[in-house]
């Protein structure tokens, strides 16, 4: 069902993603190294601020209902993701670990 709806996540209120970021991020890991699905990109997209303040404080509101394990789980996957050039956008990956994940790996809340 994900690789049908591959950019649904950014359409969730913050309850519904942080429900379904786990299930997007465990699709990936399974299967980025053999799928060509838009899933593993628009799993990354939706854990990278952008540039515009309004869609970067509606993303926050979805990072802040993840718990710290959570969110250290998120940079591990990105940290992950970050090496992966031929099979993924690895230098959003890198960005969005970059921009606001990389607290989570010093064992803080983001």
């Amino acid at each position: 069902h994900l690789e049908e709806c591959p950019n649904a996540l950014p359409h969730l209120d913050p309850q519904s993603w942080s429900y379904y970021l786990p299930r997007f991020m465990t699709w990936t890991l399974r299967n980025f190294d053999r799928s060509r699905s838009l899933v593993v990109d628009h799993t990354i997209y939706t854990l990278l601020l952008g540039d515009d303040r309004a869609l970067n404080d509606h993303a926050r509101q979805r990072y802040e209902r993840l718990t710290p394990a959570q969110s250290q789980a998120v940079q591990r996957f990105l940290s992950l993701m970050g090496g992966q050039e031929a099979h993924c956008d690895a230098r959003a990956a890198s960005r969005a670990s970059d921009r606001y994940w990389h607290r989570a790996r010093l064992g803080g809340a983001c």
